[in-house]
Formats: C-alpha cells, structure tokens, sequence
C-alpha cells in the first residue's frame, strides 16, 4: 500500500507512546525491492537486504513480463472468495487483488471499490453469473478451527456446485503460513504467492517446480528448511501442479 499522511500520523501517534523512533515503509507489491533496499539502509544490513531485493524484482519482473503475454481471450477467470461464507469479494485495482492482477488473471468481480480491509459483499447470484472458471479462496486461520472453511463450503455445499470451476476441481485455498500469501498482510509474503498463483493458473507459461520454489523462498527469507511433509501441508488444499 502506499504511504500516506494516515499513516504517518499513526506513526507518529505510535512513536509518541512507546518512545522509540516508528518508521513506515512502503509495502506496493512493485516495489518491494525499493522497500528492502530502504531498510538495509536504515538498520545497517545492505547486503542481506540486496539479496531479498534482488530476489523480489526478479520475481515481478519475471512474472509480468510473461502475463504480458497472455491473450486476453485465453486470460483465466477468477473469483476470491472472501469473508465467513465465500461471498465477499475485491475487484480488479484493489491492494487485496495485486497478486492476481500480478500474474495476468481475469478478476470477474464486478463490485465497487473498497478501502482498508476491503471486501465488498456480493450474492450468490452474482457468482452464478459470473460463473468463473477458477475460485481462490481465503482462509480464515487456524483461530477457532477455522482454516480451509471458505474452501470447505465452497467445495461441498450443493449451492456452489453448478459453477464451472466446482466441477471442474478448480477451487485453490490460497496458503497462509506463515502468512497469507496473497493479501493479508500486504508484504513479502505476497511474493511467494505470486509464484504460487501464476502456477496455478498459467502452468504452463509458469511451469515452477513450485515445491522447489517454497523451499527456497522459505529459507532465503524465514530462515526456515522446510520438509516435504510441511510443505505437502500447506498446498493441501491448493492443488498446485509440481514438476
């Protein structure tokens, strides 16, 4: 998202309560590598932040360059399904959509646009006609049993069962671990979904060895090696296709 006097008059509010300097910076999915490169500078730590930079603009550039390619009459369709029951909503230009607009999907919701949390409530009719040929689906965490329930209703309750992308198994609960990884929060964790998605929809124009792609991500920015078994867990629901 990009910077504005709100947030820097949270800053500065937040600032004044803890006593310690509070610095904002810009999360613009486009613009992560701009991002790193500023916080190397400001805690000392240039060369760690070029490697994460660099990783980032690679990415992106990798990514829309190939989008571009992709004729408008072969673009997927797409919902995201948001909210308790899958029937919230963000359009095309909105900071929860960047992922999906990123890698050359057709977003069909055709809804207004909403600030801050987003989401626009939409009706079932609505999707009906829409009709995509792909859904994504935000989970709702692991808080209260909760995770994959979107995905679970979207993917068994018979009113959801007539759309094309239900019947032809295309339903992809987007992972969350350890954040989301494609809009909330906007940061970094929206890079690896990038990755994610564009194999999703586009295999092959995007044909990632995607666990291979997790792994590395993963370890470059958490520190973290994932086994084969965590990361079968977190595409559990996610179908993704794997070289």
């Amino acid at each position: 998202m990009n910077l504005n006097e709100s947030s820097a008059s949270q800053a500065d509010r937040i600032q004044q309560q803890v006593g310690i300097p509070v610095v904002v910076v810009n999360c613009e999915l486009t613009e992560m590598d701009q991002t790193y490169t500023f916080m190397g500078d400001l805690v000392g730590a240039k060369d760690r932040a070029k490697e994460l930079a660099a990783y980032c603009r690679k990415t992106v550039d990798d990514v829309a360059e190939k989008a571009k390619q992709i004729p408008e009459n072969k673009r997927v369709r797409v919902y995201y399904a948001e909210g308790a029951q899958g029937l919230d909503t963000d359009p095309k230009g909105s900071q929860h959509t960047q992922v999906l607009d990123l890698v050359g999907g057709f977003n069909i919701a055709d809804v207004p646009m909403k600030g801050g949390m987003g989401m626009t409530a939409v009706s079932l009719e609505q999707v009906l006609s829409w009709d995509p040929d792909v859904i994504i689906t935000a989970t709702m965490g692991p808080m209260g049993g909760q995770e994959g329930m979107i995905y679970q209703n979207v993917t068994t309750d018979p009113k959801w069962s007539n759309l094309q992308a239900v019947k032809n198994n295309r339903v992809y609960d987007i992972p969350d671990k350890p954040f989301n990884w494609f809009d909330r929060p906007p940061s970094v964790n929206r890079i690896i979904g990038v990755k994610w998605l564009a194999n999703v929809l586009y295999p092959d124009i995007f044909p990632y060895d995607i666990k291979a792609e997790i792994k590395d991500y993963f370890a470059k920015f958490y520190h973290y090696n994932l086994s084969d078994q965590e990361i079968d867990e977190l595409l559990v629901r996610s179908k993704v296709k794997s070289n």
